[in-house]
């Protein structure tokens, strides 16, 4: 395993875990993510990609993304410069626990976040709910 040196860690990362939960509603949520934590990392574009879906491209790009030892698994999300990018594969071989490697990959960043942030729907049903119940 490849040793990164502490300085080269130079990006702000945020990562969120997926948790099963319930909406303001009471419905249930299976694509909820609570913030676990905002480390330093050190990311790399391993490839982008773009290709033609219907009448629209749709961009794919994969990051190497090397952060500090700590709890983290294939399918939860990392944050960075206003995209989302969901974490595929963890390598945790290193025999003295002081990195990890996470591969993780884009597509179309924003638009996934519209449909996997429940605060959106959220906040449409307080709206609605507000200005139904509103006394004239």
């Amino acid at each position: 395993m490849r040793h990164v040196v502490a300085g080269r860690k130079n990006q702000k990362i945020t990562i969120y875990k997926p948790e099963a939960g319930k909406s303001k509603s009471g419905a249930p949520t299976n694509n909820s993510f609570v913030k676990v934590a905002a480390p330093w990392a050190s990311i790399k574009t391993k490839q982008a990609a773009e290709q033609e879906v219907g009448d629209s491209q749709q961009s794919k790009i994969t990051y190497s993304i090397v952060i500090g030892w700590r709890e983290i698994s294939s399918g939860w999300v990392i944050a960075w410069r206003g995209q989302l990018i969901r974490v595929a594969n963890v390598d945790d071989s290193d025999p003295l626990c002081r990195q990890k490697i996470l591969i993780g990959s884009t597509e179309n960043g924003l638009k996934e976040l519209e449909f996997t942030d429940n605060s959106i729907v959220d906040s449409a049903i307080e709206t609605l709910d507000e200005s139904v119940n509103e006394p004239w």
